[in-house]
């Protein structure tokens, strides 16, 4: 499935589906995604983090482990990393 939701949409996807890995913005809707990324990790969904700050970011601790791509995405990078958590 291949999907782009944002803020608590992407959170009701999470749940409600069985998804095999997700590519989360860090900040949807004025909100940072650390509640859906726990989510995620307690259901063992593989994960990719995606921003587009320019600036450092404070990561929680749980998630520094998390690959993080920027933006603009690149394809072949996304394409990568998806390979490496899958």
């Amino acid at each position: 499935m291949h999907a782009s939701w944002t803020g608590q949409a992407a959170t009701t996807l999470a749940e409600a589906q069985d998804p095999d890995a997700a590519v989360l913005d860090i900040f949807l809707e004025g909100a940072y995604v650390w509640q859906l990324a726990r989510s995620l990790v307690a259901r063992g969904v593989p994960f990719i983090f995606q921003t587009g700050f320019r600036q450092h970011i404070e990561i929680p601790e749980e998630f520094t482990s998390v690959p993080r791509l920027g933006k603009p995405l690149m394809h072949g990078a996304l394409k990568l990393q998806l390979l490496a958590i899958l």
